[in-house]
């Protein structure tokens, strides 16, 4: 499937109700086509496709969307949403995320992250971007 034959399947995908067959077509592909076929969409739409896709897919998926389109995903991402996409995206990307949001909702989210995610993603913020700490921890 094309780029633009994915961006249309993302299209029609928004009013489609069957989510296995949603899940099975989305995970054909590379998370890096489908972080590239979001990107065309406005934020409310690429965020509900997002949220469609299974978690594990989903983190890797928002790992290739650019730095500008997380954090605007980010915003339109209730608490429970950005706690699992949290969950399932590495370390680094982790605590890059969690720094680009405001400070607000960074504290509102970490309640919802488990124990020793708060203190993981604590400690690896500390690390000033760039550092060995904030490469290597």
């Amino acid at each position: 499937m094309t780029r633009n034959e994915l961006h249309r399947f993302l299209q029609g995908a928004r009013d489609l109700p069957d989510s296995a067959a949603f899940n099975a077509e989305i995970k054909e592909h590379h998370p890096a086509d489908v972080a590239s076929a979001l990107s065309d969409f406005d934020a409310g739409d690429a965020q509900a496709l997002l949220s469609r896709i299974p978690a594990e897919h989903r983190a890797a998926v928002f790992g290739y969307l650019s730095p500008q389109m997380q954090g605007i995903l980010a915003a339109h991402s209730s608490r429970a949403e950005l706690a699992q996409l949290l969950v399932h995206v590495s370390p680094d990307e982790r605590v890059d995320l969690f720094n680009r949001l405001p400070a607000d909702t960074g504290a509102a989210l970490l309640p919802a992250l488990a124990q020793a995610e708060r203190e993981d993603l604590r400690r690896l913020a500390a690390f000033a971007e760039g550092t060995v700490g904030a490469v290597i921890c």
